[in-house]
């Protein structure tokens, strides 16, 4: 196993309530890499929803506490991202804001602050909004996770439209979001697999961390028609797990 370097940042600067919740973030990262070795990310439509419901479906039984129920991240769950600008995964947000057409994560604790399935894709959809997909569940969540809960037994799906569409700047840069210019993805690239420095959240400003790993996939041989040679669809990335509240509570830029 490839050894991850804790000691870049020092954690005791992480609002992460507990030891698990930075086990979290590590282990779901890790096994995020290996998931994305095995599986093809969407490149039509179609296979969008189908990707988030196997992602949701396989992230439920990694590491606790599980994706529905990381009480203590602020924004971020499990997370892909290419280079190509394609973004997908899971996002902590307060659902009934999204619902009445406005942006907000909402407050840690706060009733309806849920994970939502969401999509950013200029090669599926022709820009770079960011879509949320509503997940929903057959009995109610519990209020926390147990190990004696099995995965399949609260695995929601997720819902074939979006009900929520952002489309707006990054407020630290004041360009369009695009996920491969994040503080994040770039610390990837730079220093590998770790937490990162503290960064803005591109919406409120507020500084936080995020447990982040570069990934590559190589796709089947495929022969293009007509020339009679064989391809490889290459694809790679990062995976961002978790975003913590930066302990100082301040915002990471003016």
């Amino acid at each position: 196993h490839k050894r991850y370097d804790w000691a870049r940042v020092s954690l005791s600067s992480f609002v992460v309530h507990d030891d698990d919740e930075r086990v979290w973030a590590q282990q779901a990262t890790e096994k995020a890499v290996f998931f994305l070795q095995r599986v093809e990310l969407p490149t039509k439509q179609a296979s969008v929803v189908p990707f988030l419901q196997e992602l949701h479906r396989v992230a439920m039984g990694w590491i606790i506490p599980a994706l529905d129920f990381g009480c203590s991240v602020h924004s971020k769950g499990v997370n892909v991202a290419t280079e190509d600008g394609d973004y997908f995964g899971f996002y902590s947000v307060h659902v009934p804001t999204l619902s009445s057409g406005l942006y907000s994560y909402g407050s840690l604790g706060q009733p309806g602050k849920v994970f939502v399935a969401s999509a950013i894709s200029p090669a599926v959809y022709g820009d770079l909004s960011w879509r949320a997909f509503q997940i929903e569940y057959s009995t109610p969540l519990p209020k926390n996770v147990s190990l004696s809960l099995s995965p399949s037994s609260i695995v929601g799906i997720v819902s074939p439209t979006p009900f929520f569409t952002w489309s707006g700047n990054d407020t630290s840069t004041g360009q369009t979001y695009h996920p491969c210019s994040r503080p994040w993805y770039q610390h990837a690239l730079a220093e590998g697999a770790g937490f990162t420095q503290p960064y803005a959240d591109p919406v409120t400003g507020e500084g936080m961390v995020s447990y982040v790993a570069t990934w590559q996939h190589v796709g089947q041989r495929r022969e293009a028609a007509g020339e009679g040679v064989s391809h490889q669809r290459r694809r790679r990335g990062v995976v961002v797990c978790g975003s913590f509240l930066d302990a100082r509570g301040d915002k990471a830029f003016s």
